[in-house]
């Protein structure tokens, strides 16, 4: 009962749900309904054009991998550590 206290307060709540999506994703995928790689997009770059850092680039974290793979890493790294900071704030 204290875990579901500790993973339904206000800021951990927010990643609680966030990590809630990401596993529904993981089951999705795991059944074969959706594919690990779908949010990925493919562009055409001319290679003299400079390049600039886009928002795939930035959840990929030099990974190499596909963003779903990214995201749910920062989901539940950002869910542990509000879970162990809120409950080493509250337990004194």
């Amino acid at each position: 009962m204290d875990f579901l206290n500790l993973a339904f307060t206000f800021p951990t709540a927010i990643f609680t749900a966030l990590l809630l999506v990401v596993i529904l994703f993981w089951l999705i995928t795991l059944v074969g309904f959706a594919y690990i790689g779908m949010f990925e997009s493919d562009l055409d770059i001319d290679a003299d054009a400079a390049q600039s850092p886009s928002i795939s680039s930035w959840f990929n974290m030099g990974f190499g991998g596909p963003i779903t793979v990214s995201l749910s890493l920062i989901v539940l790294t950002s869910w542990l550590i509000s879970i162990y900071a809120h409950k080493s704030f509250h337990s004194c």
